[in-house]
């Protein structure tokens, strides 16, 4: 028989020496929780967020799209002069004249009114708009109404606003046709560029 002496506490709390000896048990595991949790998050952190940015932007030309096509509703096929005026007309706030690719911030100014002067003045706005003077009767769904710079997203193209509203991404090679056409003065820009026919000589 063993003349160890019994500590009473110790049938009170059988798993305390247990509890004691293998705390460090836990240290490893909570690293490999860590590691494991860094190695799900650290692709989704790198890699998607030029291309959710490209989203957002074709979706705030997409609703500039949809907003012309309702100012030409109730101005008789006329298109605005400028993107400002839609401000004025259209439910809109300036954050969808941004592209998050870009270094433009959103007008602050307090009034709809100063925010849509800044925006017809050329600030706070990451858009170019190639519809003044423009009726519904000369747009074709092809013809180009708005664009960006190729800056926004770091020379790779640009997403382009279309005559019916849809929104494309193109890249740089096919852009150049827009932008030589645009550097030309051309009244109507159309992408792309549709081969002119020719008659036959009787």
């Amino acid at each position: 028989m063993s003349n160890t002496p019994i500590n009473p506490l110790d049938y009170a709390t059988p798993n305390l020496n247990r509890c004691k000896t293998r705390w460090w048990l836990w240290v490893p595991l909570s690293l490999l929780a860590v590691f494991l949790l860094i190695a799900i998050l650290l692709p989704s952190l790198n890699h998607p967020r030029p291309a959710n940015d490209r989203v957002k932007c074709a979706s705030n030309l997409r609703q500039i799209g949809q907003a012309i096509l309702l100012y030409t509703h109730d101005h008789a096929g006329q298109y605005p002069d400028s993107l400002g005026i839609l401000l004025l007309n259209e439910d809109m706030i300036p954050p969808v004249f941004i592209c998050p690719c870009s270094n433009d911030s959103a007008s602050a100014q307090p009034t709809t009114r100063e925010q849509a002067a800044e925006i017809n003045a050329g600030k706070h706005c990451s858009y170019i708009y190639l519809g003044r003077g423009m009726t519904t009767n000369l747009v074709a769904p092809h013809c180009v109404i708005g664009y960006e710079p190729l800056a926004n997203h770091s020379g790779d193209g640009m997403n382009v606003l279309f005559g019916d509203g849809h929104v494309e991404f193109i890249d740089k090679i096919h852009a150049a046709s827009i932008l030589t056409q645009v550097a030309a003065g051309k009244t109507v820009v159309r992408y792309p560029v549709l081969p002119t026919t020719t008659r036959a000589k009787p």
